[in-house]
């Protein structure tokens, strides 16, 4: 069976969010964090952005259970509202 994973807790950063992508999670949700700093998603964001460009990523699905050569999870391309990834995401 194939089911998205969705990463929560305690995401609050970009290394946050890439833990869990890096593992295996398709999706993350911030929760407490925009409490805090009402700006979080679009700090992620943009340190997502950034990371895939310093990496050579060119879409953010390719990074989805990166951590793990084995891991056959669920990849889909994911917008984030009016913060597009690269547009050459085609993956």
């Amino acid at each position: 069976v194939s089911i998205p994973i969705v990463g929560l807790g305690g995401i609050v950063s970009t290394e946050d969010a890439l833990e869990f992508i890096l593992a295996g999670a398709s999706a993350v949700q911030i929760g407490t964090g925009l409490f805090v700093d009402p700006t979080t998603p679009l700090r992620i964001i943009d340190g997502l952005v950034r990371f895939m460009e310093t990496e050579g990523v060119d879409c953010l699905s390719k990074l989805v259970g990166a951590a793990n050569p084995h891991f056959a999870g669920h990849r889909q391309q994911s917008a984030f509202s009016d913060r597009q990834l690269p547009e050459n995401c085609d993956c």
